[in-house]
């Protein structure tokens, strides 16, 4: 499946969630959990912020993490796919996770496992509140088109 194709099922997922959750704006750990779970399935884990990240995580299954510690008030989602061996990360404005998430990167790059960041290109300008909800769409992609195709977005 080419970027395009991946991008216009992304997009159609983007409009389906946040008219589910009848937001399109800031959205909180709290919604993030209750919709992820409704819409994901036992393939979502949960919500966390970078430091509380499980040290533990099941082969094929994903979670959202914010880019904030657990002490500050949150800034930014991130959805994060576990093949088992890699850590697939999906940022809607593109940017890389060495400088966003460092405590885990740090944290995986001290392990057995890798990461490995999804396409550069924005989905989300910095106009734009719903970073919370791409997540959401990103990882419903995951389960329609499999990671290779969804690393395209």
């Amino acid at each position: 499946m080419n970027e395009k194709m991946a991008e216009k099922i992304f997009y159609k997922n983007l409009h389906d969630v946040c008219e589910l959750m009848d937001n399109n704006g800031v959205t909180t750990d709290t919604q993030l959990r209750k919709y992820g779970k409704k819409v994901l399935g036992p393939f979502f884990t949960g919500v966390y912020s970078q430091d509380t990240i499980p040290k533990k995580n099941k082969a094929n299954t994903c979670f959202i993490t914010n880019v904030d510690t657990n002490d500050m008030p949150g800034s930014h989602w991130v959805a994060i796919y576990f093949s088992g061996k890699i850590y697939h990360i999906y940022d809607s404005f593109g940017r890389s996770s060495n400088s966003l998430l460092p405590i885990f990167t740090k944290r995986i790059k001290n392990s057995r496992f890798r990461f490995k960041d999804s396409d550069k290109d924005a989905e989300q300008r910095d106009s734009d509140h719903f970073c919370g909800q791409a997540c959401i769409a990103y990882l419903l992609c995951i389960q329609q088109i499999g990671i290779k195709a969804s690393m395209k977005i």
